[in-house]
C-alpha cells in the first residue's frame, strides 16, 4: 500500500477534537437538501418565464440563421448545396423563430438564402399576424428591400430596422450589396465565424470522443489488471467538519447570490466577489472544528500530488477518458428536452460581453473561480465527508446528483451535468489532488465559454 506522502499528502496530524455527531449531521444535510430543492424550484419556476423563453428562442433563432448564411456564403459558389440543403436550413430557422419579431427576422435570412420571392411571399403569409405598428414598419421596410433595394428604405427606418433586430436589420440593409461593402462584410463574417466555429467544435469534438473511447478502454483494461492506483485515501478520524463546510459553502454561497442580486441586479459577474468571504469561511471551517491543516489539505485535495503538470495532465487525460460517458448522459438530456419542450440554458449563454475585460472576467469566472471552488467542495468537502463512510460509487453518485441540480440549467441537464461531474469523482478518486479534476472541469468551461463567445456573440 502506498502511502499518502509519495502523492505530496502530509501525514495526518493528531485527531481533530470534533468528532462524528448525528445530530450535526443530520443538521448539515437538511440545510444541504433544503438549499438544494429552493434552488431546484428557482431554476424551474425561471425557465418557464416568458422573458427566460424569449432570450432562448433568440438564442436559437441566431444560432440556426448564422449556420444558414454563413454555410450558404462559404459553399454556394463550390456547388455543393443542393437545394434541398438550402430548404432544410431555411426549415430550421423557420421552426426556430416563434414570435412574430422572430419571424420577420426568419424572413430576412430566406430572402438572402432563398432569395427575394422566397422573402415576399413569406412576407404576404405574415403580414396579418403582426399588430404592432413597429412590426408593421419593419414589414414594409423588408418589403421595399427585396423590390426596390435596400436604398430606396428611408433613413430613420434603416436605423429602426437595425435598432430593433439587430444582425438580422443589418443582413437585410445589406441584400444584394457586393461583398466589399462595409455592412454587407460585416454581416457575412459574422455569420461565416458562427458556422466554422460550430464546424470546428464538431471536428474537435469529434476527436476529442475518439481519443476518448480509447483512453476508456485502456483504462478498464488497466484497472482489470491492476495497473491503476488510486491516490485518494478515505482514511481519518471520522468528523462532520467537512459536511458542515459543505452546508456553510452552499447556504453562504447561495443566500449571498440572492441578496446581491436584489440589491444590486445589474451586478453581472462582478457579483461573484462578494461570493468570496462565505467561500473562504467554508474552505476553512473544518480548522476551525478541530481539523488539523494537514488534514485539511488530504479531505479537500490541496496538494500537488506528482505535480500539478503531471496531475494537470492527468485531469485532461481523466476528461477525455469520460467523453463517452458524457456524450451519453448528453443524448439523454437532448432526449429529454424533445420529449417535454423544457430548455437545458445557462444564464452565461446570454451574457454579450464588451471589450477585453468583461471576457477576461467570464474566463475567470468559469475556468478559474468555479473549478477551484466547485472542486474544493464538491469533490473535496462533500466527496470527502461521503468516501469516508460509503463506497466510491455511491459517494460519486449522491456528489454529482447534488452538483448537477444546484446548476441553473434545469432538471433536463441532470444526466449531462451528472455524468460531467460523475467523470470528475473518478478523477478525484484516481489521483487523490483536486487540482486533477480542476483542470478537468477548467477545459470543460472554457471550452463550452470561447464556443459561446465565438460563434454567438
Amino acid at each position: 500500500m502506498t502511502s499518502s506522502a509519495a502523492f505530496g499528502v502530509p501525514e495526518a496530524g493528531p485527531p481533530p477534537s470534533h468528532q462524528y455527531s448525528p445530530a450535526i449531521a443530520a443538521l448539515a444535510w437538511a440545510a444541504i437538501l433544503g438549499v438544494v430543492a429552493l434552488v431546484g424550484y428557482s431554476n424551474w419556476r425561471a425557465s418557464r418565464t416568458v422573458d427566460r423563453a424569449q432570450a432562448l428562442g433568440e438564442y436559437q433563432l441566431v444560432i440556426t440563421s448564422r449556420m444558414a448564411v454563413g454555410s450558404h456564403s462559404l459553399l454556394s459558389g463550390w456547388q455543393v448545396m443542393s437545394a434541398s440543403t438550402v430548404t432544410q436550413m431555411v426549415d430550421h430557422v423557420r421552426a426556430a423563430a416563434v414570435t412574430p419579431a422572430d419571424k420577420l427576422r426568419a424572413i430576412c435570412v430566406m430572402g438572402d438564402v432563398e432569395g427575394p420571392d422566397a422573402a415576399l411571399g413569406e412576407l404576404d403569409h405574415l403580414g396579418p399576424l403582426l399588430k404592432s405598428a413597429d412590426l408593421k414598419r419593419d414589414a414594409a421596410a423588408l418589403r421595399t428591400i427585396y423590390r426596390r433595394g435596400p436604398a430606396r428604405v428611408p433613413a430613420k427606418e434603416r436605423e429602426e430596422l437595425i435598432q430593433r433586430h439587430g444582425w438580422f436589420g443589418k443582413l437585410a440593409l445589406s441584400f444584394g450589396k457586393p461583398p466589399d461593402d462595409p455592412l454587407r462584410r460585416e454581416v457575412i463574417h459574422r455569420a461565416r465565424v458562427t458556422f466554422l466555429a460550430l464546424l470546428a467544435f464538431e471536428l474537435v469534438s469529434g476527436l476529442g470522443l475518439l481519443a476518448g473511447v480509447v483512453l476508456l478502454v485502456l483504462a478498464i483494461v488497466l484497472l482489470a489488471v491492476g495497473n491503476i492506483r488510486f491516490a485518494y485515501r478515505p482514511d481519518g478520524p471520522p468528523t462532520t467538519a467537512f459536511l458542515e463546510a459543505f452546508a456553510v459553502y452552499l447556504v453562504g454561497f447561495t443566500a449571498t447570490g440572492v441578496l446581491v442580486r436584489r440589491i444590486l441586479p445589474q451586478a453581472g459577474v462582478s457579483a461573484n466577489g462578494f461570493a468570496i468571504p462565505p467561500v473562504l469561511l467554508a474552505m476553512f471551517w473544518p480548522v476551525l472544528r478541530g481539523v488539523s491543516w494537514a488534514q485539511l489539505r488530504r479531505g479537500l485535495g490541496w496538494h500537488t500530488g506528482r505535480g500539478l503538470f503531471i496531475e494537470t495532465w492527468a485531469g485532461i487525460s481523466g476528461y477525455l477518458a469520460g467523453l463517452p460517458i458524457i456524450a451519453a448522459a448528453l443524448a439523454i438530456t437532448a432526449a429529454l428536452m424533445a420529449r417535454s419542450g423544457a430548455s437545458a440554458a445557462h444564464p452565461i449563454m446570454f451574457a454579450n460581453p464588451r471589450g477585453v475585460w468583461p471576457v477576461v472576467q467570464l474566463y475567470l469566472l468559469a475556468s478559474v473561480w468555479a473549478p477551484l471552488v466547485e472542486e474544493s467542495m464538491f469533490r473535496g468537502a462533500l466527496f470527502h465527508h461521503l468516501r469516508q463512510r460509503h463506497g466510491w460509487w455511491l459517494s460519486a453518485l449522491l456528489s454529482s446528483f447534488l452538483f448537477a441540480a444546484i446548476h441553473p440549467q434545469g432538471w433536463v441537464a441532470i444526466p449531462a451535468l451528472g455524468a460531467i461531474a460523475l467523470v470528475l469523482a473518478a478523477i478525484r478518486e484516481w489521483r487523490g489532488t483536486m487540482f486533477a479534476s480542476a483542470a478537468a472541469h477548467a477545459l470543460n468551461n472554457g471550452v463550452v465559454l470561447t464556443l459561446s463567445i465565438v460563434a454567438f456573440r
